[in-house]
């Protein structure tokens, strides 16, 4: 059975991805990029789908900071 998007209707398909998150607040916060993480992806919209499994372990990689292997610069614009 194929699977479908919850939001658009398209294909899913499984895949490794990138996760990129801000975490923390809008004044203090920074963005964490998780690599390697398996998802259903649409191949149609692109939307990410985990499983639970997924899903909690990328919260406690964002909470804790499990598994940082290295920090990089990213450059902030604004939009004017």
């Amino acid at each position: 059975m194929e699977n479908i998007c919850a939001f658009c209707g398209g294909r899913v398909e499984p895949k490794i991805t990138r996760v990129i998150e801000e975490v923390g607040s809008e004044i203090d916060n920074e963005i964490i990029i998780i690599e390697h993480v398996p998802a259903d992806v649409c191949k149609q919209c692109g939307e990410k789908e985990f499983t639970p499994e997924v899903a909690r372990h990328l919260e406690r990689i964002r909470t804790e900071r499990l598994g940082v292997v290295a920090e990089r610069t990213i450059p902030v614009a604004e939009y004017k």
